[in-house]
């Protein structure tokens, strides 16, 4: 049996605990598992809760389009691109991306569009605009004949 992290205690119970989170000076309210120490009555919050809980605040924030440069970091770290990675995608410099990350500088206003759309995409499973821009980035080689594929039986060649 798993002990309790403040007391000791052996008496843990499985049970869900309305807790708010604040980030970037925004609070968020969730109610999560945890497993609750009946002895002291502190609560341990599970990886996996924690990982809900993240996509929650990050899905909220890349919703609300406010693009404060502690949202934008948040964002960022979503998406888990490093400062250098998503310099190179939005073709800036890293130092600019820190400067927005730091408040020195204002955050342009696509960038912060597309990092929350990137966000929304990753939560809902697809990676087309992550994708775009790698290809931008790195455009992928054409072949003499390129095979496109059609959702009909219709099929097309580019010569």
């Amino acid at each position: 049996m798993t002990r309790c992290a403040e007391c000791n205690g052996q008496m843990l119970e499985e049970t869900e605990a309305e807790q708010p989170f604040t980030v970037a000076g925004r609070t968020f309210v969730f109610v999560i598992p945890v497993s609750r120490c009946t002895q002291c009555e502190s609560f341990t919050i599970s990886y996996d809760a924690m990982g809900i809980v993240d996509d929650g605040i990050a899905r909220e924030l890349a919703r609300h389009g406010d693009m404060s440069p502690a949202v934008f970091k948040r964002l960022r770290k979503a998406i888990d691109l490093r400062v250098e990675e998503l310099a190179e995608l939005l073709h800036v410099l890293p130092e600019t991306i820190t400067r927005w990350e730091r408040d020195d500088e204002p955050i342009d206003h696509l960038a912060g569009v597309v990092v929350a759309s990137m966000v929304l995409e990753r939560l809902d499973g697809r990676s087309t605009l992550l994708d775009r821009l790698k290809a931008a980035v790195a455009p992928l080689p054409w072949t003499e004949v390129n095979q496109v594929d059609t959702p009909a039986e219709t099929r097309c060649a580019v010569a």
